[in-house]
């Protein structure tokens, strides 16, 4: 166990007994309270409240010593870990000498060149992971923030008690107008006959107007 982590260990070790202590005492108040007069009840009663948050006080710092000994076991972890990779790689570094002295220091180079290689290649991997992570994480958060947007729209939408048809969820059905062809037009039918229908191959018998359409923008589709 490293200085840290006893040092912690032993302050927590420490509150608990005075945490223990304190709650005694709070007990032997509030006894003491039950059985006084009258004229002594008050007293016993200021006791019993100033013992209890004694205990209160040491438990919170008992549990502040267990978290920081908790800090420092992880860190004690780390730190072997990091002399262990370190011993590791000392090793393969006298195996790798060892072997050059076997095989001839121009073999041992062009195996050394394929090692630092392959390093090369789980280092690229790694990045190419944690961009990944990178992108899927960012994803992750717009699509949480639409669905919040989302929600918050459903909540003002005045169409909040439609159904979709298509995803059969409640409350996101909408509109919006675009402009198509409607109906027929009497001015371009006269137009046709006086350019002897040649415009009529361009535009078309039918006017434009503006269509109102109802979508769902849950599954985004269009509803007739």
């Amino acid at each position: 166990m490293s200085t840290e982590m006893n040092k912690w260990m032993k302050s927590r070790d420490k509150h608990k007994a005075e945490v223990q202590k304190y709650r005694d005492m709070a007990r032997d108040a509030m006894k003491e309270k039950k059985n006084a007069q009258s004229d002594r009840v008050e007293y016993w009663a200021e006791l019993h409240d100033k013992y209890k948050a004694e205990a209160d006080k040491h438990a919170t710092e008992a549990r502040r010593a267990l978290n920081e000994y908790k800090k420092a076991v992880k860190q004690e972890e780390a730190r072997k870990a990091e002399k262990l990779a370190e011993k590791k790689r000392e090793q393969q570094l006298r195996d790798y000498r060892k072997r050059m002295k076997q095989v001839g220091s121009k073999e041992w180079g062009r195996q050394w060149d394929v090692k630092k290689e392959a390093i090369k290649v789980a280092e690229r991997q790694k990045k190419e992971e944690e961009k990944n992570q990178a992108k899927w994480q960012s994803d992750e958060n717009e699509r949480e923030a639409k669905a919040k947007e989302l929600e918050a729209w459903k909540e003002t939408n005045p169409f909040k008690e439609a159904i979709c048809p298509y995803c059969q969820k409640k409350g996101y059905i909408t509109t919006f107008s675009q402009r198509e062809k409607k109906g027929f037009s009497t001015g371009k039918a006269t137009f046709g006959v006086l350019t002897a229908g040649v415009s009529l191959l361009a535009t078309g018998l039918a006017k434009k107007g503006y269509v109102t359409t109802r979508y769902c923008r849950y599954c985004n589709m269009s509803i007739g």
